[in-house]
């Protein structure tokens, strides 16, 4: 809270403190109303600069970003499903769904993500200790057992209470574990995954069926390993979702969705576009990120206070992507994480205020997301 505090003041007293600097031989000379007029010009003077600046680079981004649009739709068109679908072309991946209060929606959401077009995946939901009926609803509606399930423990989190499974559903591994917050329960998560990549998204976050498979296909599209691959997250409001499904994709009705609508839009396809194309990428979204495994563990994981480095974290999917980058510097590997771009990811709230939601979900708030890709003009 203190740190915050002082941002604020500095925030604050930014262009006042420049205004002493830059006239400090006039303080004693001019009047106060003086001193308004040449703050007031010098603000207006400024802020202009920066409204410049801030456009420059925003268009350059958005140059950057439609060339990188044109190289990954044609490397997109080379690939065909019959290629795609070929034993160990693409990496095997395991899915973790963190999952905290879920009970409404955790059954469409695992529905949904065992639907998924893929060749060899997982899907391991992680209840971090629910404190409604989330696990209970898995259990009796998968008829799941809890089993003996070997895992090693390479990364440090809360104790896991129990893990079941149900041999008819291969693809399906729940884990129980004490509360311990998102970045813990990933760490669990990536303990009891066994696929070489793993892909991070929320519980209540929908996946168009072949979202997976078109973000793991960019691995084939560099010569050298991607540990970091990212999709498109866009707010829901205003569509149309059945059983897990967008069937009608729509903007939301009033105007500070649609301006949040704008704001994701403009983020993760011109910003994090351009700034992939220039290999400048800092942040993977922790709504669809998908990681190599072993880098993960190499870099102890999610930062948590039971972790290597024994501290918490709000941004983890941000200090993730840092750390990989920096221990792949220091090892001496040139491995650059790239971006997968899908049309629309969308984020919703309670599913029954899908059609008529008139607010913007705020993306750590519970929420419904979807990726959705498109290789060609929507890039």
């Amino acid at each position: 809270m203190r740190r915050l505090y002082e941002i604020l003041v500095f925030a604050l007293s930014f262009f006042p403190l420049l205004y002493v600097l830059r006239y400090y031989d006039r303080l004693g000379t001019l009047t106060l109303r003086q001193h308004l007029e040449y703050f007031v010009l010098n603000f207006n003077i400024n802020f202009a600069y920066y409204s410049i600046a801030i456009c420059l680079v925003y268009l350059i981004l958005l140059f950057l970003s439609r060339l990188n649009i044109r190289r990954a739709a044609k490397l997109w068109e080379l690939k065909s499903m019959t290629m795609l679908f070929k034993p160990r072309m693409l990496p095997s991946v395991s899915i973790i769904a963190p999952a905290y209060n879920e009970e409404t929606t955790i059954i469409e959401s695992a529905n949904s993500l065992l639907s998924l077009k893929y060749p060899d995946y997982e899907l391991v939901i992680v209840n971090d200790g629910s404190r409604d009926t989330t696990l209970r609803t898995l259990i009796d509606h998968f008829g799941l057992m809890k089993t003996d399930f070997s895992y090693r423990e390479r990364l440090k989190h809360y104790p896991i209470r129990g893990i079941y499974t149900n041999p008819a559903i291969p693809r399906l591994i729940v884990v129980d574990k004490e509360n311990g917050g998102k970045a813990d329960t990933l760490n669990a998560g990536i303990n009891v995954a066994s696929k070489e990549y793993f892909c991070g998204i929320d519980a209540d976050s929908l996946l168009e069926p072949d979202a997976l498979l078109k973000i793991a296909s960019l691995t084939l599209d560099y010569g050298v390993e991607t540990p970091a691959l990212g999709g498109n997250v866009f707010p829901i409001n205003g569509c149309r979702v059945d059983k897990g499904k967008i069937e009608e994709i729509g903007v939301p009705r009033q105007w500070l969705p649609r301006l949040q609508m704008v704001e994701y839009m403009r983020a993760f396809m011109c910003g994090r576009l351009g700034w992939d194309y220039i290999h400048s990428l800092l942040i993977i979204s922790g709504a669809f990120g998908l990681f190599r495994k072993e880098r993960v563990v190499a870099v102890g994981g999610y930062l948590t206070s039971s972790g290597v480095y024994q501290k918490d974290t709000v941004g983890e999917d941000m200090e993730l992507v840092v750390r990989i980058a920096r221990h792949m510097r220091e090892t001496k590997a040139f491995i650059p994480h790239k971006l997968c771009i899908q049309r629309e990811l969308l984020d919703r709230g309670a599913r029954e205020d899908v059609e008529s939601s008139e607010t913007a979900q705020p993306v750590a708030a519970r929420s419904r997301r979807h990726p959705q890709f498109s290789p060609q003009a929507h890039f």
